[in-house]
């Protein structure tokens, strides 16, 4: 009804990429989003991720940054106007880790449990801030999962540049071996009680729950899968918690666990500088079998999730939860992640949070 609503525009060009493949007029949708509101970050991300289905790789590698770029300067604004921000509000439970080990209970409603009286959060680490909650999802929901995601596959993707290297002939190790799919986390039973028993242990309003959460990403990890070291979080990104679910495979002594290499084990955590940290991390990017020798790791125990903090306290990005899924050495590896970011665009404490659009990937 009006071609000139920019938040209608971005909305309808999700849909028709994501869920019906309709890229070609999801793209001229994008870029007329864009027109309309240059500044607005997930416009450009959204155009990014649509080029890039589309094979464009160099429009979508400067579409992706100009996104970050964007992100970054109003979040720098806002932290000039006095931290304005979600994070300052205290929306999300952060747990407190009192030593690798240490156990803490979760206050789950009753009618997200997982057939338990109640959840389990178990100390991995503490620099990062990593837990894992054993028994988490029931069999029953992680056979849906994969039998949702599976006709979806598709190759995993990384940021456009890496495309672009790996295209012109790099030597380079590819940064990711695995495939995708993303789900919704509303229109199906099975995952919306799953982002709700998540958000239940996060305590997030019930109000802002699905605005916080994004799609969750089921990945397949054959024999020789892997992701090298990675973070989850940038300014556009704006991720404060991973949940990474263990869905099936690939069976004990076939690899395929998840590594904290800056977790104090490695070189990492409150002793070591940051530039000693990414001078080690860099010298190993490439290399997954020395990242996944390092640090703190966790098994990949179909059931069970891992759930570890992207941001600190203070919503600055913790250079120390960067992370790798260890190469599978035999079997399938199925996983997946289910990542909640600070809503788009907030008040202050006490007041409505509101969103203008659906959260992107």
């Amino acid at each position: 009804m009006d071609p000139t609503h920019a938040e209608s525009l971005v909305n309808l060009a999700l849909l028709l990429s994501e869920d019906r493949g309709e890229h070609e007029t999801a793209l001229r949708l994008a870029r007329t989003a864009v027109k309309l509101r240059p500044e607005h970050a997930k416009s450009h991300h959204l155009l990014g991720n649509i080029l890039q289905r589309l094979g464009q790789i160099p429009e979508a590698h400067l579409r992706f940054k100009t996104a970050e770029a964007l992100a970054s300067d109003a979040q720098a604004k806002r932290g000039g106007e006095g931290g304005d921000d979600a994070h300052s509000e205290n929306i999300h439970k952060r747990y407190e880790a009192k030593h690798v080990g240490f156990l803490q209970s979760t206050g789950v409603s009753s009618d997200n449990l997982n057939g338990d009286e109640f959840i389990m959060l178990e100390t991995v680490s503490v620099v990062p801030l990593v837990f894992r909650i054993r028994g988490f999802l029931t069999q029953q929901e992680r056979e849906t999962l994969i039998r949702l995601a599976e006709p979806e596959m598709e190759t995993s993707r990384t940021l456009a540049d890496e495309d672009t290297n790996i295209k012109q002939g790099s030597k380079k190790p590819p940064p990711r071996v695995s495939s995708t799919a993303w789900l919704p986390t509303r229109g199906n039973s099975v995952s919306e009680t799953i982002t709700n028993r998540a958000a239940d242990v996060l305590q997030l309003d019930p109000a802002t729950r699905f605005v916080s959460s994004e799609r969750l990403q089921v990945l397949k990890y054959t024999q020789g899968g892997y992701f090298d070291a990675h973070h989850e979080s940038t300014a556009f990104l704006n991720r404060f918690v991973t949940l990474l679910y263990y869905l099936d495979g690939p069976g004990a002594g076939n690899g395929g666990e998840t590594v904290f290499p800056l977790a104090p084990d490695g070189f990492g955590g409150e002793e070591s500088g940051a530039q000693q940290r990414e001078r080690g991390l860099h010298d190993l990017q490439g290399n997954i079998t020395a990242v996944c020798e390092m640090g703190a790791r966790t098994k990949p125990i179909p059931g069970d999730a891992i759930m570890f903090f992207n941001l600190d306290e203070a919503g600055a990005v913790d250079s120390n939860a960067i992370h790798a899924a260890c190469e599978v050495t035999n079997g399938v590896k199925w996983a997946a992640n289910h990542w909640f970011k600070y809503p788009e665009t907030t008040t202050r404490k006490g007041s409505k949070t509101n969103t203008d659009e659906k959260e992107l990937r």
